[in-house]
């Protein structure tokens, strides 16, 4: 692991959580997003989760009670109970719910790190969440036996850091022109034709399409809209951590790329289920100004 680990923890209304972070090797730079995560919640109380589309794929390794869990193309968007798991990329939200204690290990992988790893196309994955054990069998077995006989959060993560060095070592890379259009993608909040990306890296439209669909879970399209509400969502985190100024949905739909409101609306909604000013409301209530739609 690059650095020692940090911890945070605070109580919540009828209980406490504690969140532990350690760096990953440098080795793993291309195939995870940020950090790996120790989540451990102690309460009373249900707790429910809307999770929306982000590009990358998450994988939880449960260390404590099952969760429960819908997706779009999961048993219908039924609720499901399931023990450790990954959620293959979405282009609308999903849910997961627990008892109020709980106890895992979460790795966000970019797509194309998911497609090296679990060896098998992400479109086979797409707004779904599956088993980890049901896509790497004995060996998943071993690896959640391991993490949860140790106790020490270092050791756990240095567990899981060999594993994946070595299951990622003999994974097969993609194309380093689905890489590139990624990040094109990534760079611009999703504003680049497609029509253009094709061209720079020689092919047609429509081999782009297919082959990045098919190793990333999502058409170029979908993943660049997913970026442009990323965009628009960490602004939004930002203008919460700094003054107390006010915002209007307005003014975040217009700075993040998006033609007008009604557009922006649209867009939230097939995503999250819910109006924009519905969620934000409940995850920064004190940073909007005018009508909450």
């Amino acid at each position: 692991m690059g650095q020692r680990l940090r911890r945070f923890g605070g109580a919540t209304p009828g209980g406490s959580w504690e969140a532990i972070f350690a760096t990953p090797d440098p080795r793993l730079k291309r195939a995870i997003l940020g950090d790996y995560q120790g989540w451990v919640e102690h309460g009373s109380k249900p707790v429910l989760r809307r999770h929306l589309p982000n590009v990358m794929v998450p994988v939880i390794i449960n260390l404590g009670p099952l969760w429960q869990v819908t997706s779009p193309a999961l048993a219908g968007g039924k609720e499901v109970t399931i023990d450790s798991f990954l959620a293959g990329m979405h282009d609308r939200f999903a849910t997961s719910y627990s008892s109020g204690n709980s106890c895992c290990i979460q790795v966000n992988f970019t797509p194309l790190g998911a497609y090296r790893l679990f060896g098998l196309p992400m479109a086979e994955l797409t707004n779904t969440i599956v088993g980890f054990t049901e896509l790497l069998g004995a060996e998943a077995d071993r690896l959640i036996t391991r993490l949860r006989e140790n106790g020490d959060w270092a050791a756990r993560f240095a567990i899981l850091e060999d594993f994946l060095l070595r299951r990622l070592a003999a994974g097969r890379e993609g194309r380093r022109e689905i890489a590139f259009v990624l990040r094109q993608l990534e760079k611009s909040a999703g504003a680049l034709p497609i029509g253009d990306l094709a061209a720079t890296i020689g092919w047609s439209r429509k081999k782009l399409i297919h082959s990045f669909q098919r190793e990333t879970g999502l058409a170029p399209k979908g993943i660049g809209r997913i970026y442009r509400l990323n965009r628009m969502l960490s602004l939004l985190h930002g203008i919460g951590q700094q003054s107390g100024d006010r915002v209007s949905l307005a003014e975040l739909a217009h700075e993040s790329g998006y033609y007008d409101q009604a557009h922006f609306n649209r867009d939230f909604r097939s995503f999250a289920g819910v109006t924009p000013g519905d969620y934000l409301a409940e995850i920064a209530p004190d940073v909007l100004r005018g009508p909450a739609n």
